[in-house]
């Protein structure tokens, strides 16, 4: 840059020593141009020379990247996002980004069912929402006649090359209760097809859930509500300014409005809208994963070996900003095989340059039976799915039937004592990962996802999470 206006310099200094009288008449001339473009200031884009070099480097860095063998050292969780659209599900978002921030990709996803024309201006809104927000993120959308193969797609094309998506991240289907039963399977089809696509899977669940579009859509009534009645109170010349601002006349008005008009009273709002503290209580949530979490815990409950995922993704968010005020700790249940004690799993969470704060073996997860309580709240949670065979007439592939239940009866118990033992331990965590229970050899998606509501219910923000069983942690390499 320096050397550039040297050379300018010179170059001028040239001018006046060949001929000084001409080299003023170009200056005034470049002068008198100068300020005939600033004064027209014209909306012409001139482009930049900038642009074309940084995508060529992208380019080129992206081929380059295709030809270098993997290795564990080098993983990065490269996350798919279903936010649907980011502005929605900020929780989520955010989630994701405290994961990726600075150092691997991260991609939202949208799924538009039977949508007649690709909404370019929706990509474009919420690419800059999430530019907005400070998220370095990608925004893409897939139309689709489904749900099942518009998930299909957006796994299978999400990414370019070496800088592909391998970890799925998703919310708890909190309503699932409430839905159809096709909705059921699609979202346990969703995880299988995950898994067999060898991606990683994250599932995370707050008890209030996660999703505000209907809440701003409130907001925006309510905004559109409060301007109206401002409008409705203005009198005298400020209403005739009105009136001549909308017959045509480009002038700007300026008008009061009766603050205590338009002010909104909260007792009345609370009487007329009975969700509105639960509202208020869901905006607090979906801060969580802003606001700064101090003398806490972040607990870790590795079931199941997957290759590491379940302790690398807690361990990058322990070291972030608004996290590094909590401690890890990890549970894990003791494998009788190998007589494991907590100083070898130390050992062993050692190697894997994880640091953490606390490390228990539950050991009653197979040999301690859950409560009588417990276990009837399940079963008749599931009561309404349930049909007694299949050659009942009005028998659908996502219902239970009586052999299922007795089949996955041990691992259901299971389950129900494992819910037992985190609320006994992880009640007062700031956040908790878990290892996601995978959908195999189980047919009915209702059972499925009230296991799932059953180890998530009450609970701080939680993650399931399950890896593809690729290695991910040196140390398994």
């Amino acid at each position: 840059m320096w050397l550039s206006l040297f050379g300018a310099f010179v170059c001028c200094a040239i001018m006046f020593v060949i001929q000084w009288w001409a080299a003023l008449i170009t200056i005034v001339i470049v002068i008198v141009i100068y300020k005939y473009v600033d004064y027209k200031s014209p909306n012409i884009n001139w482009g930049s020379s900038t642009q074309a070099i940084v995508y060529k480097q992208a380019l080129n860095q992206t081929l380059k990247l295709n030809s270098v063998e993997d290795h564990v050292r080098n993983f990065r969780p490269q996350l798919l996002v279903l936010t649907g659209c980011p502005s929605h599900r900020p929780a989520l978002l955010h989630l994701a980004s405290s994961i990726t921030r600075n150092t691997s990709l991260m991609i939202c996803g949208n799924i538009k069912i039977n949508e007649r024309k690709f909404p370019f201006d929706e990509v474009q809104a919420e690419q800059n929402y999430l530019n907005n927000e400070k998220c370095k993120a990608f925004y893409t959308c897939v139309t689709a006649p489904s749900f099942g193969v518009g998930i299909n797609s957006l796994m299978q094309v999400a990414g370019l090359g070496k800088m592909k998506t391998n970890t799925l991240l998703l919310g708890f289907k909190t309503n699932w209760q409430k839905v159809t039963g096709p909705e059921l399977t699609n979202y346990a089809q969703m995880i299988r097809k995950a898994f067999d696509m060898r991606f990683g899977v994250c599932v995370l669940r707050m008890e209030r859930g996660m999703d505000i579009s209907e809440f701003l859509q409130e907001e925006h009534t309510e905004m559109n509500l409060n301007l109206a009645t401002a409008t409705a109170v203005v009198g005298g010349s400020d209403a005739d300014a009105v009136n001549r601002m909308e017959s045509g006349n480009n002038q700007k008005v300026t008008f009061a409005i009766d603050q205590e008009q338009v002010r909104i009273n909260m007792k009345d709002a609370t009487a007329s809208n009975k969700d509105f503290s639960d509202n208020n209580a869901k905006i607090q949530a979906i801060r969580h994963f802003q606001n700064k979490q101090k003398g806490k815990t972040i607990d870790v409950w590795w079931l199941t070996e997957d290759g590491g995922l379940t302790v690398l993704l807690p361990h990058i968010i322990s070291q972030r900003a608004q996290w590094a005020g909590c401690s890890l700790r990890i549970f894990t249940m003791k494998n009788i095989k190998s007589d494991a004690n907590d100083f070898s799993m130390a050992r062993l969470i050692s190697k894997f340059r994880i640091d953490c704060e606390d490390i228990n073996i539950i050991d009653d997860l197979k040999t301690e039976k859950p409560s009588d309580a417990a276990v009837e709240s399940f079963y008749d949670m599931i009561k309404p799915y349930q049909k007694k065979n299949l050659g009942d007439v009005d028998f659908e592939p996502w219902m239970i039937t009586e052999e299922e239940i007795e089949k996955k009866k041990e691992k259901t118990l299971r389950f129900i004592r494992l819910q037992e033992l985190l609320q006994k331990h992880s009640k007062d965590a700031a956040l908790v990962f878990m290892t996601l229970p995978l959908p195999k050899d189980i047919k009915s998606s209702a059972l499925y996802l009230a296991w799932l509501e059953e180890i998530t219910k009450n609970l701080p923000p939680i993650v399931l999470i399950r890896g593809n069983q690729t290695s991910v942690l040196t140390f398994y390499s």
